[in-house]
Parts: structure tokens; C-alpha cells; sequence
């Protein structure tokens, strides 16, 4: 396990990532990643999709909001959730690799060390299951 202080940032907040390089091309990373399936996995928030002014409530009444994007290469979002006294920002990358495609996952902002560690539990489920996804 990492120490107390993995994560922990200077503002006292707390952050995550997980990276994951899967065999598709950018424009192959991108629509899986954008595929309603994967969405739900990621945000458990139906009807949210990574496009310029996406929202939507997750299942734990989460808000979600797409910050900025730029297609086939990054996404940030802000994600709140009703204990959070402000929300967190989610980055997704996609960056070329010699193999594929490496999906980048990284969360900023978190409230707490526990919080930390759930979400990322959560992303790397995430980035497993995209691996497998697409190498079944």
C-alpha cells in the first residue's frame, strides 16, 4: 500500500491516476470511450456524453459537467457529489502509443484520502475493463 501521504496535494486536496494503453487507434480509443456502455461505467450517469456542454446526475446524485474538450485527445469534467464541499475535476487523455492507444485517467481535487482510494479503486476497474474490452 502507498503511504498517507500518496495523492495528497499542496492545497490539501487529493489526487489519483491510472493509465492504461489499449490497441486501437485514437479515433477507435475515442468512441469507445465515448460509447453510452463505457459512459455508464465510468459515471454511472445515463444520458451523459463527453461533448461540449454534456451534464447529467449520477446514480448517487452526483453532478457531472464537461469543462472543456478537445475530440480524440482530452476531456475535463467537473464532478460533484453531495458530500463534496466542491467538485473535482476529471481528466481523460488519449495519448498515441506504439501499441495503441494510452488512456490517461486523472482526478484532482478530492476531498479526502479515503475518497482517494474508492475512486481509485474505480479507475482502474475502469482501465481494466477497457483493456479488456479490447483484447478479448
Amino acid at each position: 500500500m502507498a503511504d498517507a501521504t500518496t495523492g495528497l496535494t499542496a492545497d490539501g486536496t487529493w489526487q489519483l491516476g491510472v493509465r492504461r494503453t489499449i490497441p486501437l487507434d485514437l479515433p477507435g480509443a475515442w468512441a469507445l470511450i465515448t460509447s453510452e456502455p463505457v459512459m455508464l461505467e465510468m459515471f454511472r450517469a445515463p444520458g451523459f456524453a463527453l461533448e461540449p456542454g454534456g451534464h447529467a446526475t449520477a446514480d448517487d446524485g452526483g453532478e457531472l459537467r464537461v469543462r472543456s474538450l478537445t475530440p480524440r485527445s482530452v476531456v475535463r469534467i467537473a464532478w460533484s457529489r453531495p458530500s463534496w464541499t466542491r467538485p473535482s475535476t476529471v481528466q481523460i487523455r488519449l495519448l498515441p502509443a506504439a501499441t495503441g492507444t494510452t488512456v490517461a485517467f486523472h482526478q484532482e481535487g478530492l476531498p479526502d484520502q479515503e475518497t482517494r482510494e474508492t475512486l481509485l479503486r474505480h479507475w482502474t476497474e475502469v482501465a481494466t475493463r477497457l483493456v479488456e474490452l479490447t483484447t478479448a
